[in-house]
């Protein structure tokens, strides 16, 4: 991940949203990695350009900073060492960030309305059903492929160079379908700020997928 991130341009909150802000990021503070604080600003920044020209919301203000909120109290090493293991990792983060971040929200006063509709897109629940995906749960997750494309992907690809190219397509295949049409849109303007290395396996992995659907639309 990278070690420094983008401070993104706030709306000033007012209460009660200020004060639950104030409370996630004093839990971010708490990561003993200070990596935490970083993805939250990374995630928030790609939200709002997502956004634009609309200003986020409060409450997508806030699930931007959720996406991770305390997740070094959930270490991957405390699952199996299995794929199994690794997806059932994942999903009980997100409903441990997401009751979590209902805690804090409620906590300062924050609607029953909206906290559900904050629960909605940290968990990611409705995600299962994109016809039926809140509109805050499509920008979050948008938002964080785009930080995992452009922050992350360069770092994690060398720290794993057990992994074969033609699984790295596969993973970017996968991450990209997770992407509305705009954040698409969004992702292929990132290209042109990223190694070229890291473009080449993105338009390679792209390029299958779509020769894929055409096969299928052939047979």
């Amino acid at each position: 991940m990278s070690t420094s991130a983008p401070i993104p341009q706030q709306e000033k909150l007012s209460p009660p949203y200020s004060l639950a802000l104030n409370l996630i990021d004093k839990a971010h503070n708490d990561d003993p990695q200070n990596l935490e604080l970083i993805y939250a600003n990374n995630v928030e920044h790609y939200a709002r350009i997502l956004s634009s020209p609309k200003p986020l919301t409060p409450i997508q203000t806030l699930a931007a900073r959720c996406q991770h909120l305390r997740r070094f109290d959930t270490p991957r090493s405390s699952y199996p060492a299995n794929k199994p293991g690794y997806l059932k990792w994942r999903r009980d983060l997100y409903t441990i960030q997401a009751d979590l971040a209902v805690n804090l929200c409620s906590s300062v006063g924050i609607s029953e309305h909206e906290c559900r509709e904050l629960h909605d897109a940290v968990s990611k629940k409705d995600l299962l059903n994109r016809e039926k995906c809140g509109e805050t749960t499509a920008l979050l997750e948008d938002a964080a492929v785009l930080t995992f494309l452009k922050e992350e992907l360069e770092g994690f690809k060398g720290d794993h160079d057990e992994i074969s190219e033609e699984k790295w397509e596969g993973i970017i295949r996968k991450t990209w379908r997770k992407l509305t049409e705009r954040g698409k849109e969004e992702a292929k303007r990132l290209l042109g700020d990223m190694q070229p290395e890291l473009v080449d396996l993105i338009t390679k992995a792209l390029s299958v997928q779509v020769e894929d659907k055409e096969k299928v639309k052939e047979g």
